[in-house]
C-alpha cells in the first residue's frame, strides 16, 4: 500500500457521514466525490444543504470542483510566484498532480504582482510595449502579425481563468505592423524614394 493511497482513503474517510452515504449508496458520482474532499467540513456542509434543497442544486462534477475553489480550480502549477512566500491557503489535492490554491482572490493577488514584476522586465529590456489582456480573453493569432522587439514589437499577455499565464513575445495588432511597415520604408528609402513613389 502506497502513502498516496493511504492520504487517498484518509481524505474520503474526512468526509461527512451524509456525503459518504451518499457515495455509497450511487447518489454522486466519483468526480463530485473527489471534488468534495478539497472542501472544508463548512463547506461540505453548504453542499449538502444544496443537495437537500428544493429549489436550489448542488454542483456536481466539475462544477461541483470550481464551486468549492471559487471558480476555476487554480493548480499550484500555475503560479509565477514563489510558494514558500504564498500566505493563503493551498488544499492538497490527493487525486490530481498537483495542489490547489483554495483562496482564488489571495492566488490573483499574488498572480498579478508576478506578472507585474516580468513586465517590468520586459520593459527594462527594451520591449515597445506590453499589453495586458482581459483575464480570460484569448489571443487570437490572426489578429496580429509576428515581428521583432527591434521593429516594435510588443508583448500581449494572455491570463486564463485556471491561473495559466502566456506571455506572447513580438506581435503588433495587423494594422500597427502595416503603419510600422510603413515608417520603415520610408526612413530606409529617404524623402526622394518616398516623392518619386507618389509621383
Amino acid at each position: 500500500v502506497t502513502e498516496l493511497t493511504v492520504r487517498r482513503v484518509l481524505a474520503l474517510a474526512s468526509l461527512s457521514g451524509p456525503i459518504r452515504k451518499l457515495y455509497t449508496d450511487d447518489e454522486i458520482d466519483r468526480e463530485t466525490v473527489r471534488a468534495l474532499t478539497l472542501a472544508t467540513p463548512a463547506r461540505q456542509a453548504d453542499w449538502l444543504k444544496l443537495w437537500y434543497s428544493e429549489t436550489e442544486r448542488a454542483p456536481m462534477g466539475r462544477a461541483c470542483r470550481a464551486w468549492i475553489t471559487g471558480g476555476s480550480a487554480i493548480t499550484t502549477d500555475k503560479a509565477l510566484f514563489d510558494l514558500a512566500g504564498y500566505s493563503g491557503a493551498v488544499t492538497a489535492d490527493l487525486f490530481g498532480e498537483a495542489a490547489v490554491f483554495a483562496d482564488a482572490e489571495a492566488f490573483w493577488k499574488a498572480q498579478d504582482a508576478a506578472v507585474a514584476e516580468k513586465i517590468a522586465g520586459y520593459q527594462q529590456r527594451g520591449w515597445a510595449g506590453v499589453k495586458v489582456l482581459e483575464r480570460g480573453a484569448y489571443f487570437h493569432r490572426w489578429d496580429y502579425e509576428q515581428t521583432t522587439k527591434k521593429q516594435g514589437g510588443k508583448v500581449i499577455v494572455e491570463q486564463r481563468h485556471d491561473g495559466t499565464v502566456t506571455f506572447h513575445e513580438g506581435w503588433l495588432k495587423v494594422s500597427e505592423a502595416g503603419k510600422a511597415r510603413t515608417t520603415a520604408d520610408r526612413v530606409e528609402d529617404g524623402p526622394e524614394e518616398v516623392e518619386r513613389r507618389r509621383a
